[in-house]
């Protein structure tokens, strides 16, 4: 679904539900309830309906990672009697997140921009309060030009933080090769 409609959905759900419960299905327990109206204002349905909708996405950047990942390692690191989260965690995880993180610093960004479509809630992220300093000065181009370089600004430093990043798991992968290689080089001379 586009991100307005789940926004607009959400924001809307006080008209659908009076209260909003956490309670057990189909049972009378109810731990905690709450107005809906209350439970989501501006920045909670903001915040719900862009988590939900860039979910699916960070999954499916995380699926596709691992399963980027060479079959062969997963056999190796099963030949080595590695438990699940030793697997996982040593030989799989530091290989996919070499094609996760453009992805996903890329999701990031859009993200950033994309919050802009926030502004359908009247809630005061950057682009609506551009929209009511130009709508009291006038200066519309002006303005937007400053929300252009705002946006560039968050965007960069993203990529910074990616560069970094990045650079930090290549120094992490030579040195985790070099331990695979001693690992198997043991596992050999110990048979």
């Amino acid at each position: 679904m586009p991100l307005l409609v789940v926004l607009i959905v959400l924001y809307n759900f006080s008209y659908l539900y009076e209260r909003i419960a956490i309670a057990v299905p189909f049972t009378e327990v109810v731990f905690a309830s709450y107005k809906t109206v209350n439970a989501l204002d501006q920045f909670t349905t903001a915040l719900i309906g862009l988590a939900i909708v860039q979910s699916a996405y960070t999954a499916e950047i995380m699926r596709g990672g691992i399963l980027s990942v060479d079959k062969g390692q997963f056999e190796a690191a099963a030949a080595l009697g590695l438990s699940w989260w030793h697997k996982t965690y040593r030989i799989i995880f530091p290989q996919a997140i070499r094609g996760i993180l453009p992805a996903l610093v890329n999701e990031c960004i859009s993200l950033s921009k994309g919050t802009s479509i926030v502004y359908v809630l009247a809630m005061p992220e950057l682009f609506y309060t551009v929209q009511m300093v130009y709508n009291r000065n006038q200066q519309i181009i002006p303005m937007l030009m400053v929300a252009a370089v705002w946006y560039a600004i968050i965007t960069s430093v993203f990529s910074i933080v990616q560069y970094f990043i990045e650079a930090k798991l290549a120094r992490n992968q030579k040195k985790q090769q070099k331990m695979i290689n001693f690992l198997f080089s043991w596992r050999k001379s110990t048979n």
